[in-house]
């Protein structure tokens, strides 16, 4: 495709969600539901009249993705008041963890049912429960949006809840999904198949590299921001 239309296309749909967040605070829904709309409009014109190529770069579609979600989190963190979110962290992180696999669960469950009644045949418990993967996790983007743009004041820290638990299930999904896919890479290929130590091994392994990159990239920052001054017009 050429890149100079890919570019035109890119620079038109960023103005355009540049007017939709004008008009947003006249009307009375969430900016969001607009962005979805406009992307939706979108996908179907480039699926209809070509618009934007055939596009079958996956690779370049995961890394694009990976991406985005990084400053999804990022924002969701950077974000959060901690003064308010700390009396509720507790309940957030287990929200976050054990709530986001609890969902995935039952979503793979009713996956798995639903499919056993259509016509054309089920799938198999590893695909249900990839698709209960994908889609567990709550939308931190959505929730900020709609949370902070409509100054919604909740009883309870809810707000402070909700905003901590959606900013932190991502790794969750994000680690069910690795999971299953690897499973059913691992059960495609030639005597292959996973067992249950090895997927337990896989998330614990998920989480504690995870967890010790985090933390420890974490306290370099603030001892990089400490030690060296970045305010150049203040003059030392």
């Amino acid at each position: 495709m050429d890149y100079v239309y890919m570019l035109l296309v890119i620079g038109a749909v960023i103005a355009l969600c540049i007017f939709i967040n004008r008009i947003t605070d006249k009307l009375k829904v969430p900016s969001l539901l607009l962005f979805i709309g406009l992307g939706i409009v979108f996908g179907l014109l480039a699926r209809v009249t070509g618009l934007m190529g055939n596009f079958t770069d996956y690779n370049l579609g995961n890394i694009v993705c990976s991406i985005c979600l990084v400053f999804v989190i990022f924002y969701g963190g950077f974000g959060t008041n901690f003064k308010e979110a700390r009396p509720v962290a507790g309940r957030a992180l287990l929200l976050s963890f054990a709530g986001t696999a609890l969902t995935a669960g039952l979503v793979g469950v009713g996956v798995w049912c639903i499919f056993q009644l259509l016509p054309f045949g089920g799938i198999g418990w590893v695909e249900s429960m990839l698709i209960g993967s994908v889609i567990c996790s709550t939308d931190a983007a959505s929730v900020f949006n709609i949370l902070r743009s409509r100054r919604l004041n909740l009883k309870y820290r809810t707000s402070s809840l909700l905003e901590m638990e959606s900013g932190s299930n991502d790794p969750m999904s994000y680690m069910l999904t690795v999971v299953f896919t690897s499973v059913l890479a691992a059960n495609g290929a030639a005597g292959g198949g996973m067992g249950a130590g090895e997927i337990v091994g896989m998330l614990f392994s998920q989480v504690g590299f995870g967890a010790l990159f985090g933390v420890g990239l974490g306290f370099l920052g603030i001892f990089i921001l400490k030690r060296f001054p970045f305010n150049m017009g203040q003059g030392g």
